[in-house]
C-alpha cells in the first residue's frame, strides 16, 4: 500500500499524493534488497523489462478505454503511471526533466510545438515524396510480386 502524505484542505488534514510522492517512494522501494520489494525485483531486470511491463500497462488502459470502462480505465492508468515512473528512475531520469519539458511544450501551441521537434531518428522510415499513390500502389509497394491489374 502506498504512503500517503498528509496535506491541508481548507482547515482539513487529508491525505494528499503527487508524482513527487510516487517518484520518492518507487527510490526507497528500488533500494529494498531482501526480496520483498516489487519495485527492486522489477528494476533489478533491466530497463528493458521495465519497458515492457509500462507497454503491456499502457495497451490495458487503451482497451479500458476503447471500451469506456471508467473504473477499468482509472486502475489501468495507475498502474501506467507506476510503471512509467519506474521506468524513469531506471533511466535516471527525473520526474523533474519530464515536468520541465512539458513546461517548455505548453508555452507554446500544440501545432508550433510538434513543428519545432528535431527530424525522426535513424531507423524510423521517412516519408518519400516519389512514393506511388492510390490504394493499388500501396498493396504493390507491401507486395512488390502481386501484379496490377486495372480494373
Amino acid at each position: 500500500m502506498a504512503k500517503h502524505f498528509k496535506g491541508s484542505f481548507k482547515g482539513q488534514n487529508v491525505a494528499r499524493f503527487t508524482l513527487n510522492s510516487l517518484e520518492k517512494i518507487i527510490a526507497e522501494r528500488a533500494a529494498v534488497s531482501d526480496g520483498t520489494s516489487y519495485t527492486a525485483t522489477l528494476i533489478s531486470c533491466g530497463i528493458e523489462k521495465c519497458a515492457q511491463k509500462m507497454g503491456e500497462e499502457a495497451v490495458e488502459a487503451a482497451i479500458a478505454a476503447a471500451i469506456r470502462d471508467r473504473g477499468q480505465l482509472t486502475r489501468e492508468a495507475a498502474d501506467l503511471i507506476y510503471h512509467l515512473m519506474v521506468v524513469l528512475h531506471a533511466a535516471g531520469i527525473p520526474l523533474r526533466d519530464v515536468v520541465s519539458e512539458l513546461d517548455r511544450r505548453t508555452s507554446q501551441s500544440g501545432l508550433a510545438e510538434k513543428a519545432s521537434r528535431p527530424a525522426p531518428a535513424v531507423g524510423k522510415p521517412a516519408k518519400s515524396a516519389a512514393a506511388p499513390a492510390g490504394k493499388r500502389a500501396g498493396r504493390q509497394a507491401r507486395n512488390p510480386t502481386r501484379k496490377s491489374v486495372a480494373k
